[in-house]
This record gives structure tokens, sequence and C-alpha cells, in this order.
């Protein structure tokens, strides 16, 4: 069978096999043969795998039944790499497996094994049932209509640019044929900055039908904040940016979605602030809760749009500067890690943003299906 390379990984607490709690009992050691004995009597798929270069160790009956073992190592190198690089447990819920005629779902469990001598991890494959698929399904269903109600109101928002594109080519087209050629630039500038308009707009619903697609590049919270603030110091340099951490969470998040939040946030705070201020990011723990909190010198918004402000093309901007997505997106980012957000007016001046993700292993955890072997 072929192993599919999943994506979307949750990190949970760390932590090691530990030592035999009761040390009343005397344990016998057992051969190999008897091991994997013991081993192919569970239920639940079992790899002890090793990297540079990526190989199995280790492996059970109930792991062979269900995937290439040896492939599958190969092919999530990069991710069980992490795993082992945070020390702790990484989990793939409702991973899809199995031909047409055999659809089943399956939860992945990677966790760094302490051996001595090796940089070595276990895998555990265990089956998530009908009722796994079923929400992975609604979930997929869920996530359709959302993305076809923003695309109709795309297309509603297209035809303002559109519009005018026609007039001004119209125009344009008219104009030189009475030999008014500079007339006839200044409309081709116009058409120009129409279609740039619409440009933004498909990407940002791509971005929004995309959004849940993290790759397998790993940062904690304070890493991506950093990472965030020096793309924009190069472009915003009149905004004063700065990082304070004061949770030192060493939890590990999908990069790819942190970063895009983050960089909504900043974008958004620097809009406001017209390319002068101060942006402070400030992270937090509150109690079973990491805080992440963006503040900014700008204007600010009137509190009566609140409600509105993570709705899909809604904006704040002005005409022709914004689609009205990004907040829209960090919304459906942060609520796929099981995380928050919200905006207030700082009483001090200017907005604040926070972003909440959950620190204890109780808190959701994120979750995206995706095609598994086949």
């Amino acid at each position: 069978m072929a192993a599919s390379n999943p994506q979307a990984v949750s990190r949970q607490s760390s932590g090691s096999l530990g030592p035999n709690p009761d040390s009343s009992i005397t344990l016998s050691p057992l051969t190999a043969r008897d091991l994997q004995a013991v081993l192919d009597a569970l239920s639940i798929g079992m790899i002890v795998f090793a990297l540079e270069p990526p190989r199995v160790l280790l492996v059970n009956q109930a792991a062979a039944n269900q995937l290439d073992p040896t492939q599958a190592v190969g092919q999530w190198s990069p991710q069980l790499a992490e795993a082992l690089k945070a020390r702790g447990e990484l989990r793939f819920d409702a991973l899809r497996y199995g031909g047409d005629d055999r659809k089943n779902a399956m939860r992945i469990t990677v966790r760094a094994l302490p051996l001595e001598g090796r940089t070595a991890g276990l895998i555990l494959l265990d089956d998530a049932g009908p009722q796994s698929i079923l929400e992975e399904r609604l979930a997929r269903a869920e996530r359709l209509a959302e993305v076809g109600q923003t695309a109709v109101r795309a297309v509603h928002d297209l035809n303002n640019p559109l519009d005018g594109i026609l007039r001004y080519i119209n125009l344009a087209i008219r104009v030189i044929e009475e030999g008014q050629h500079d007339r006839a630039q200044a409309y081709l500038v116009q058409s120009r900055d129409g279609l740039m308009r619409m440009v933004g707009i498909l990407q940002e619903v791509l971005g929004f039908a995309r959004a849940a697609r993290p790759g397998p590049r790993r940062l904690s919270v304070c890493e991506a904040a950093e990472e965030a603030v020096s793309l924009f110091r190069a472009t915003a340099p009149d905004v004063e940016m700065c990082v304070t951490d004061r949770a030192q969470d060493d939890r590990y998040w999908p990069g790819e979605v942190l970063m895009q939040v983050f960089c909504n946030l900043i974008k958004n705070a620097v809009d406001a602030m017209e390319g002068h201020g101060r942006l402070a990011v400030e992270i937090d723990a509150e109690g079973s809760w990491l805080r992440i909190v963006f503040r900014d010198t700008g204007p600010g918004f009137d509190p009566a749009e609140a409600e509105h402000l993570f709705e899909p093309f809604f904006t704040t901007k002005p005409q022709g500067r914004g689609t009205g997505l990004g907040l829209a997106i960090c919304r459906d980012l942060l609520h796929r890690l099981g995380g928050r957000i919200e905006a207030a007016n700082d009483p001090q001046g200017g907005c604040r943003v926070t972003v909440r993700l959950p620190r204890d292993d109780d808190s959701p955890q994120p979750v995206h299906p995706q095609e598994g072997p086949a």
C-alpha cells in the first residue's frame, strides 16, 4: 500500500515512557520472538522507527496489515523528525486509507522513544471507526458550504471593478480614435488598477478556501511572532514593532497556520496606523490558554462594527484597500486549532486583537483530515 504524506498534526504534552511503577514485581527478560508475539497480539498497530536514515526497527502485525511501514516512515520522515525534535507527541486524526472498496480512518500517534545511542520514535495506529469518518464528512460539507457562500459574495464584489474596467476601456478606445493618447493612457492605468483589485479579491478567496492545508513546518508561538514581525520591519520601517514573551511556552504548532494568522493581523495593524506608530505583540499564559495580544496605536474601530469584524468581506478599510477576508481567514484557521480570536478598542488608544490557543491536553486539538494510504 502507498502511504500518504500527512500534513496536519497536533502537539500534546511531552513525556517519556517511565520505568516499572511497581518495584515489587520482578520482570523477566523476553526474547525477541516473545516480544514480537506480544506485539502481534495487540489490536493497535505499532511501529518503532529510527531516522538518519529513516528505517523501521520493529513492527507488529496490526501495523503491517494497515499500511507499508517502510514506505510510511520514509514519506512521513519530515513530520516524524519534528516529533522527535520537540520530544513530545503528535497526533493525526481521521487519516484516510484503503481503496475505493475499503475506505477506513485511523488515528496515528507519534512519540519520541528514549532509546540509548539512537534517535528513535514510536508510531501507534488505531482504527478511528465510522463515527470519525462521519464527523470528517460533516466538517468537510460545512467547509464547502462556507467556501461556496464566500465565492458567491466574491462574484458580487468582482462586479464593481469589472464594470469600472469596461467603462475605462471604452473611454480609452474613444479618446485613441480622437488622437488623445495621454488621456487613453490614464484610462488604461485606471483599468489596470481595477484588474489588480480583482486579483486581490481572488487571491483572498483562494486563501480562504485553502486555509485548512498547513505544511509540515512546526513553530512555537514566539518563533512565529518573531518571524512574522521581521517580515514587516522592512516594508514598514516607521512602525516600531516588538515581541514580548512572558509565557515561554514550548508547544509547537503548524508553522504556516500561525504565520498566516500573525501576518494578517500585523498587516491590518500597519494599514490602520498608515505606516506610522507602534505595534506590540505580547504572549502570556492565561490559565489553560496561551494568549497572544496584538496592540497597535491606530485609530481603533467603531464599536458598532465589532460583531461584524470577522465576517467574510466585511472591512473597515477605504474602498479598494481591503477585501474583508483577512480576519475571517484568521478566525477560521484558529478555530481549527481549537483557538479563539476577538478584537476590542484599547482604553489607551488603538486596537487590541487577542488570540487564544489551548495549552491543556483536554482542549480541542487541531484536526485536519487528509487522504491516507491508498
